[in-house]
């Protein structure tokens, strides 16, 4: 027989001796009374009509805790941006993104970061030009400076613009192509334009309130 056998068969011997002793515990002790010895000395708790301080402690801070939460919730939702505009730069590398405007079906392979962000931005709003209604972004003074180093470095590139993560809109790097602001065609309803201007800049005012001086 293997040890493991043994043990285990060794085991259930002196488990089976210790439930005989504790059975013969309550046998001998308390006779035939045994459970009913202990459950008699066992004394019932007292019954309350109202809760105790503790528990009155206890509750009073469960609802602060809840207030303090709801109030971090609500502190949050009021300075969550209503809309987030990036711009991301077309590449040629293999670790590039492809993404497709939803109208047009082009495909675009991009970098994986941003050049512009929602913090380059300082007005955002609806314009119209000869070929129809477009979305024009205010550069930052830093930002404006990037875009013109980009103009020389990679003209006939195209500025990708994802809103909320979106491939909205593409814009090529050329001479037409304003060293302080960015026009793009927007690939939706020109219905839509003004209501994403209107939550495009209450996200620059966000950020700009939210800017501590250097």
């Amino acid at each position: 027989m293997s040890t493991l056998a043994t043990g285990e068969r060794g085991g259930s011997r002196r488990w089976h001796e210790r439930l005989a002793r504790v059975g013969s515990w309550f046998s001998v002790s308390n006779g035939s009374r045994g459970w009913e010895a202990v459950a008699t000395n066992v004394k019932p708790l007292a019954r309350t009509t109202g809760a105790t301080p503790v528990l009155r402690w206890a509750l009073a801070g469960l609802g602060v805790a809840l207030l303090l939460a709801a109030g971090c919730r609500t502190v949050s939702d009021e300075h969550r941006p209503a809309a987030i505009a990036r711009f991301y730069l077309e590449t040629d590398a293999p670790h590039g993104v492809p993404v497709v405007l939803p109208r047009s079906g082009v495909q675009i392979v991009i970098g994986a970061k941003p050049v512009f962000t929602e913090y380059d931005l300082t007005h955002v709003e609806v314009a119209e030009v000869e070929l129809g209604r477009c979305l024009r972004f205010q550069l930052t003074g830093e930002a404006a400076r990037d875009l013109r180093r980009m103009m020389h470095v990679y003209p006939g590139r195209r500025l990708v613009l994802l809103l909320n993560g979106d491939p909205l809109g593409a814009r090529r790097i050329d001479a037409a192509l304003s060293d302080r602001a960015i026009l793009v065609f927007v690939e939706l309803p020109d219905e839509e334009l003004p209501r994403w201007t209107e939550q495009l800049q209450r996200t620059t005012a966000q950020l700009r309130r939210s800017a501590k001086p250097l």
